[in-house]
C-alpha cells in the first residue's frame, strides 16, 4: 500500500541543469543590459524624463498606454517613465527608435528635427 502512494520526483541530469541555469543567466543579463542602457539614456542632458506618479502625470491621466513596463526591469531597479521630452542630440530616426525601444511605456516627444547634432571642438 505504501508503494502505491510513493511520490515520484522529477529527475534532471547535470547537463540539463547547467543548460537551464545558462539560459536563465542569459535572459537576466539581457534584461540587466536593457536597464543599464535606460540609465545611460536618462543620464544624457538633453532628455527630460517625467516619471509615473509625478504631479503632472496624476493631474492628467493617460487614456491609452504605448506599451507595458516589464516587471523584470522593475525588479532590477528601473523606474517606469511616463514621458520623455528630448530637446536634441539625435542624428537620425534610428536613434529615436532605439530610445523608444528602451522605453516602451513612455510617450516620446522630440523637440528637434533630425540632422547632424552640433559637435564640440576639442
Amino acid at each position: 500500500m505504501q508503494d502505491a502512494r510513493h511520490r515520484r520526483w522529477f529527475r534532471f541530469s547535470l547537463r540539463a541543469f547547467i543548460v537551464a541555469v545558462t539560459l536563465v543567466g542569459i535572459w537576466l543579463g539581457w534584461n540587466l543590459r536593457q536597464v543599464c542602457q535606460r540609465d545611460l539614456v536618462l543620464a544624457r542632458q538633453n532628455i527630460v524624463p517625467v516619471y509615473v506618479g509625478s504631479p503632472t502625470v496624476t493631474s492628467h491621466p493617460r487614456r491609452t498606454s504605448p506599451g507595458r513596463f516589464p516587471l523584470t526591469w522593475s525588479l532590477l531597479g528601473a523606474s517606469p517613465v511616463h514621458k520623455l521630452i528630448c530637446t536634441g542630440g539625435f542624428e537620425s530616426a534610428e536613434d529615436v527608435n532605439r530610445v523608444s525601444a528602451l522605453f516602451p511605456e513612455a510617450e516620446l516627444q522630440v523637440m528637434q528635427s533630425f540632422g547632424a547634432a552640433p559637435r564640440r571642438r576639442r
